[in-house]
């Protein structure tokens, strides 16, 4: 099977308001992944590595976003 192809415009979501931190990225309304991580009080330090991962993980530039 081969592997969906998704196109700009992307949304990227955060969540960091909870012990939780998360982040998706959207893609015509539909999610193309997303990751958590459950470490209270590392959001400053984990977000970025997230939104870096994530987006390495499917293809997408931070320009695109």
């Amino acid at each position: 099977m081969k592997p969906k192809i998704y196109s700009p415009p992307f949304i990227l979501a955060l969540e960091s308001a909870t012990e939780i931190a998360s982040i998706a990225l959207f893609s015509a309304g539909e999610l193309m992944g997303h990751m958590e991580y459950h470490v209270p009080r590392t959001h400053a330090k984990l977000l970025m590595p997230m939104i870096q991962t994530l987006i390495k993980d499917l293809g997408v530039s931070l320009d695109q976003l």
